[in-house]
């Protein structure tokens, strides 16, 4: 079980306030299932959970085991330079800038941030728009690096994506909640005016919105910088 880690590092805190605005620090808490990275706002700021999809279609599940592969490398060369076993957990990723990776660069990172923690200790660690929480979990002669970055590739029909959402959202009984759904592909998975999908995710909206406050989740969608909260595109307030 992943112990909590309070994140205040600016940037990263920046870069959730369209869905959590006015957070100054979270907490991680690790993976969810299917596949969603847990944070939770201090109780003191409010104690909401953001639950963080990443997701692409099927059709394009390709670019995402090319990064596989070339993150794989990277650990690899990483864990020959380390002595220890490290965690290193990803929590945001942008598909769209890996073209402007540099292998060696990440390495470096990587192995930088791993030779200053004791067992126990963790660090937030960026390159470009990644994040990732790295971890020494014990004391060895050798090295091992595990990396986790849950990541699900939708196959379902899409017109069935109110399904996709509303199982994400009873993941957790915590309420107030946040969806963050963050589309990693070049088509969308969210399609508004789609005659068969609009409609579906129309009525589960409507129904959540007739919700009292204790029991509402908010659900936003992103796709590259656009980000939509998904119940005022209906029409709704939640």
């Amino acid at each position: 079980m992943t112990q909590p880690f309070l994140i205040s590092d600016p940037d990263f805190i920046k870069a959730l306030q369209p869905v959590s605005p006015g957070t100054g620090s979270v907490v991680y808490r690790g993976v969810a299932e299917p596949k969603l990275i847990h944070l939770e706002v201090p109780p003191e700021q409010g104690g909401t959970g953001i639950l963080i999809a990443h997701l692409l279609i099927g059709e394009e599940s390709l670019a995402y085991k090319a990064f596989e592969e070339w993150l794989k490398e990277a650990i690899r060369q990483a864990a020959e330079k380390v002595r220890g076993f490290y965690g290193l957990e990803g929590i945001l990723l942008d598909l769209q800038e890996l073209s402007g990776w540099n292998l060696a660069h990440f390495v470096t990172l990587v192995t930088q941030h791993a030779a200053k923690l004791k067992p126990g200790e963790k660090k937030l660690i960026r390159y470009g728009g990644f994040y990732a929480v790295l971890s020494q979990r014990i004391e060895e002669n050798w090295g091992k690096i595990e990396f986790k970055l849950p990541v699900t590739v939708y196959t379902q029909a899409l017109a069935q994506f109110d399904l996709f959402i509303k199982k994400r959202t009873t993941a957790l009984p915590q309420r107030p909640l946040v969806l963050w759904l963050r589309d990693l592909g070049q088509q969308p998975v969210f399609r508004f005016g789609d005659p068969e999908q609009t409609p579906r995710l129309r009525k589960l909206l409507e129904k959540w919105s007739q919700l009292d406050d204790a029991q509402q989740g908010t659900v936003y969608y992103q796709q590259g910088d656009k980000i939509v909260d998904l119940a005022a595109q209906f029409g709704f307030r939640l």
